[in-house]
């Protein structure tokens, strides 16, 4: 197994049982258990997406040595989960590269538990409707990687960056198109440098790449770019102000600003960070987010939008920690409230999550998968209402 992979499973399997500093009756919102009936097995590293009305899951670990092949859709309307056919699916993996393209989820990339030997280089395309899989083209395809960010511009998947079969960051990507079935190259020529563990995001017909890691031995990168595939041309971006390297944090995008939070500094360091910061995409300016009531350190947690707040869950503390079931909402300085957290409601009966996915429906939040260790993933699924009592 890579040293990569040894260090990310051995971060996130150093995990016990979780425990919750916050009480129930305290916070904002509400939670509900949804059904698990028909659900996928439990998994952690997987993909999400809401589709406009249902959730679709794919891939993950269940374990760290076992990877499902199978997925879940979820119909909060019926409150019914409907098991995706693995007839031509790809095979079972985790980390790996995924879009939603409207209508069809393409897989591409990702690793294994064989190491080296097992880092992927196919992909497939499921159509929701039909509930088919196919395999997409190889030809002029990126070269075999996992933990590489992918992002939907509208008409293509573009898949940059990651960690190749010789265990180093890759700085190069390709453009997927679903409807041609066919890969190009995207230009290299001024990107941010290699790297794995960052964050992606598509706004204002942009990429935007930041943070990472380019040496495990070594910090993260408090560096990033912005890729625009109309120009097929890279731009820098300021580092200034920046909330400073991090792996395994959280972006959001609130259309006009972006907002990462969280994340680990480093290998060698052993707590995750509470700091985060929103840049602003016209002024190409970085700020601090405010530390007053937030929900505190982690990394391998989730974050959604919502379309005035960004709500932060789950994750971790640090090495040897416990999986988190606490979270927080924070309000944007351009909001209302302005440039403050709130505590959301934690409930009892609900498990610490690690490696979990949450997707925003437009008026709720969903949580699936994940777990306190990744020994023991969890097929439960919970809804968390901001407005609920």
């Amino acid at each position: 197994m890579t040293r990569t992979l040894i260090f990310l499973l051995t971060f996130i399997i150093s995990l016990t049982v979780s425990l919750s500093v916050v009480r129930g009756d305290e916070g904002r919102g509400s939670w509900r258990r949804l059904s698990s009936e028909g659900a996928p097995d439990g998994r952690g590293a997987f993909s999400a997406f809401w589709t406009g009305d249902k959730l679709i899951v794919w891939g993950g670990t269940s374990d760290g040595r076992t990877f499902p092949q199978n997925g879940g859709i979820y119909d909060p309307k019926e409150d019914k989960w409907t098991i995706m056919s693995d007839e031509n699916a790809p095979e079972g993996r985790f980390f790996h590269s995924a879009a939603w393209t409207g209508s069809k989820l393409v897989i591409w990339g990702g690793g294994g538990r064989g190491g080296p030997a097992d880092v992927k280089s196919d992909g497939a395309a499921y159509d929701l409707e039909t509930d088919t899989w196919t395999k997409i083209s190889e030809q002029d395809a990126p070269s075999a990687r996992f933990m590489a960010n992918s992002v939907w511009t509208g008409t293509e998947m573009i898949v940059w960056g990651g960690i190749g079969e010789k265990e180093k960051p890759l700085s190069d990507g390709r453009a997927y198109d679903p409807e041609t079935d066919s890969w190009s190259y995207i230009s290299s020529l001024g990107n941010p440098g290699g790297r794995a563990g960052y964050v992606a995001i598509f706004e204002n017909d942009r990429m935007l790449v930041f943070g990472g890691f380019e040496d495990l031995e070594e910090q993260a990168l408090s560096t990033g770019g912005f890729y625009d595939p109309a120009e097929d041309a890279w731009e820098g971006m300021s580092d200034e102000n920046s909330p400073g390297g991090a792996m395994y944090q959280t972006v959001v995008s609130t259309g006009s600003e972006i907002i990462v939070f969280g994340g680990v500094r480093g290998q060698r360091e052993r707590d995750a960070t509470d700091s985060g910061g929103i840049y602003n995409l016209e002024s190409g300016e970085w700020r601090e987010i405010s530390h007053k009531n937030s929900p505190g350190r982690r990394a391998l947690h989730s974050a959604v939008w919502t379309g005035n707040s960004m709500i932060v869950y789950g994750g971790i503390e640090n090495q040897g920690g416990d999986g988190l079931k606490t979270g927080g909402i924070y309000y944007p300085a351009t909001t209302t409230a302005g440039d403050e957290w709130e505590a959301i409601k934690v409930d009892p009966d609900m498990i610490g999550r690690v490696a979990h996915s949450a997707v925003w429906t437009g008026e709720k939040m969903l949580v699936f998968g994940g777990g306190e260790t990744p020994r023991a993933m969890t097929n439960e699924l919970w809804e968390y209402d901001p407005e609920g009592k």
